[in-house]
Order: C-alpha cells, then structure tokens, then sequence
C-alpha cells in the first residue's frame, strides 16, 4: 500500500516560500501527488526525525522567536484504506490539544476538505515546519520528496529549505 503525499503549490503569499502544501511565492498552481510506498526507508526516517523534533515545534509555536511565522502540520488522514497527507496551518492550542486547518484539496480522501478545521491527533502527525524569514525549517519530508519535482521546483525548495535545527526553547 502506498501513501499519498500531495504538495500543494496554492495560496501564494508574497515573500514567503513555506514548502510543500503551504505557502510558496512564485510556484506552479497545481497540486501534485507523489505516491510513496508506506516501506519507504527514506520517508520514514524523515517522519521519524520530524516526530523526534516535535516539541521543539510546539515549545516554539507557544512562544514565537522574531520571524517565525507560518507553522504548519503534516498530518495523516485516512478513508478506509486509502491514505493522503495534508499540510495543515492556522494552528491553535498545544502539543495536548490542538486544531488546524487543512490547505489542500483532497484527491484521495473524502474525510476532509480544504478549509476543515479539525482537531490534531498526535499520532497522525507526519512532520512540521515553520518560516524563519524566507527559511523553511523543519519539513523533513520536503526533503525525500525533492527528486520528484521538477528541478527548477527542487532547486527552489532546496534554497528555502534550512539546515537550521529550532533551539530548545
């Protein structure tokens, strides 16, 4: 079985390139699915470092450092035995209780719609990234997923993406 994972290039918000489902400035306006075999070994290191980081995550969505901005969730839906990925933003509560909004269409899935509110159930959550500046951090995800974009996409993701690691709050 393979899980979709859908990188959303929508909602365009000038100056901000948050990647894959969530804000980019000067992308294509088409969603893309990328099918990842749930086995995959490289996209779930990916999610497990993103997890392995998450409280950093909440400790900085709790108390922003200046220029932080644009925090997003990756979570894990399913309908029945089909599985889709959606960023999700506009993050209100905590680590203990949280809701989001879904950015992206469903192309998989009918449980969700763009724009739904829902609530975060932990153990869905697949990865996290946030916009220090024109930085991405986080997003580990993105990562492995960057040989399936275009190359003038993947380079573009590659010039936002951070090596920066969010310092212990």
């Amino acid at each position: 079985m393979s899980a979709s994972l859908k990188l959303k290039r929508k909602n365009l918000i000038a100056g901000v390139a948050l990647a894959c489902g969530f804000f980019f400035h000067g992308f294509a306006k088409a969603d893309q699915i990328v099918n990842v075999p749930a086995d995959d070994k490289m996209m779930n290191a990916a999610i497990a470092k993103a997890l392995e980081t998450l409280p950093k995550f909440w400790a900085h969505l709790a108390k922003p450092r200046p220029g932080e901005e644009n925090f997003a969730l990756k979570l894990k839906i399913s309908d029945g035995a089909k599985v889709e990925h959606f960023w999700c933003g506009h993050i209100e509560g905590d680590a203990v209780s949280a809701t989001c909004v879904i950015d992206n269409d469903p192309e998989i899935v009918k449980t969700v719609k763009a724009g739904e509110r829902i609530k975060v159930d932990p153990a869905l959550i697949s990865d996290w990234m946030l916009t220090r500046g024109d930085k991405i951090l986080g997003g580990q995800t993105i990562r492995v997923l960057l040989p399936h974009l275009d190359e003038a996409q993947a380079d573009a993701l590659r010039a936002a993406l951070s090596d920066d690691q969010l310092e212990a709050q």
